[in-house]
């Protein structure tokens, strides 16, 4: 595992109301049985999330107040369960484009998918995760200064 700088941007629009939400987390990127893995904590959330992705699709597990499975796959409408404190609801995606690109260095996936709660069309969105390796400093490359 690379300990890596992830960048998401998360854009809805809920009845031509448009949102964009972007953090910023330090997090790790893997390999895990021949898919990528990204993991990273959320504080707003109280736990960790974990992207589990190849070129073809990509699984977005939250895990913390809100727990929920988001599997992204091409033209594809996929249900799982969104769960809260104060019950749980059955959720679908609706992935209109699905788009994933990775060097040694880093990568990108982009995602456009409809949001389905309880059967109804909540919202439609774009969601971008980027992440690109910390660049490691080897210690004899460190200089330290000392003064008297």
């Amino acid at each position: 595992m690379q300990t890596v700088t992830i960048h998401t941007r998360l854009i809805t629009n809920v009845g031509g109301q448009t949102e964009k939400i972007q953090n910023t987390f330090k997090g790790t990127w893997g390999i895990r049985d021949n898919r990528h893995l990204l993991s990273y904590n959320e504080a707003d959330n109280g736990g960790p999330t974990h992207v589990l992705f190849d070129m073809v699709q990509a699984e977005l597990r939250r895990m913390g107040q809100v727990r929920s499975r988001m599997t992204f796959a091409e033209r594809e409408r996929i249900s799982s369960c969104y769960i809260t404190p104060h019950g749980t609801l059955p959720m679908q995606i609706h992935t209109h484009r699905y788009q994933a690109a990775m060097s040694e260095m880093g990568g990108r996936l982009e995602v456009s998918y409809a949001l389905f709660l309880a059967g109804s069309h909540v919202s439609d969105n774009k969601l971008l995760i980027e992440w690109e390796v910390l660049k490691h400093i080897p210690t004899w490359e460190v200089l330290f200064v000392c003064t008297s």
